[in-house]
């Protein structure tokens, strides 16, 4: 059984990395909980930080890290290698979408206010690491609302969305059949115009969400049953 201070050691030393950078990957402001974890201060890894090592580095046992116990990678093939196929195609597309964004990992870091972007997605291409983060793939479809989500977790449909139900400006016929805006009718045209606009944007959004959520949904179902094959 491994103590904390022995696990991070054991981190830092394989992954050649300080516990400063450490934390840096983890998404943490400070490293310091990271020293004190190391100098025996805080004796043990919580969940909360486990969770954001194995984010970077998911090779790594959940338990291990937790609790010192077993092995540091984990010895079950099967288990390792359920959804990693997945996982790893989800990425791959991922990487497809940025390419047909035109964008890259700063623009992901900078603009999307993804952390950490540029060594992640760099431990990805290397090898470091089996797949590019949920976090990662949730943010570049916040920024870019024209990226189906669907397609990048399941391949299924466009890579880009349609926007069918964009109403952003009024049409030429809207103009023309519009009152004079000196009269009541013209203001309550207006006003009409723009609920019905957003409320197209809103059930666009409400669609996305759909989309997404059910392939969240069968990702989850996909890998329950392959577990229960294992």
């Amino acid at each position: 059984m491994m103590n904390s201070r022995e696990i991070l050691e054991f981190i830092t030393d394989n992954e050649k990395v300080t516990l400063s950078k450490l934390s840096q990957l983890m998404g943490i402001k400070r490293a310091q909980p990271l020293y004190d974890i190391r100098d025996g201060k805080i004796k043990a890894i919580s969940a909360n930080y486990a969770d954001k090592i194995l984010s970077v580095f998911p090779e790594y046992s959940r338990v291990w890290l937790i609790t010192g116990e077993g092995q540091p990678f984990s010895k079950n093939e099967n288990e390792e290698n359920i959804g990693e196929s997945i996982i790893m195609a989800a990425s791959e597309r991922f990487l497809e979408v940025m390419e047909g964004l035109k964008i890259g990992p700063y623009v992901l870091e900078k603009d999307c206010g993804v952390k950490n972007a540029q060594a992640k997605i760099s431990h990805y291409k290397k090898g470091v690491t089996k797949a590019i983060s949920a976090d990662i793939i949730v943010q570049l479809c916040e920024a870019y609302p024209q990226v189906n989500a669907n397609y990048i977790l399941t391949g299924k449909g466009p890579m880009f969305l349609d926007n069918e139900t964009s109403h952003s400006s009024l049409t030429e016929k809207d103009v023309e059949d519009l009152p004079s805006p000196e009269t009541a009718e013209y203001w309550k045209r207006m006003y009409e115009t723009t609920v019905v606009m957003y409320e197209a944007q809103f059930e666009d959004l409400q669609r996305r969400f759909n989309v997404l959520n059910k392939s969240v949904e069968e990702i989850q179902d996909l890998f329950s049953e392959r577990r229960k094959a294992v």
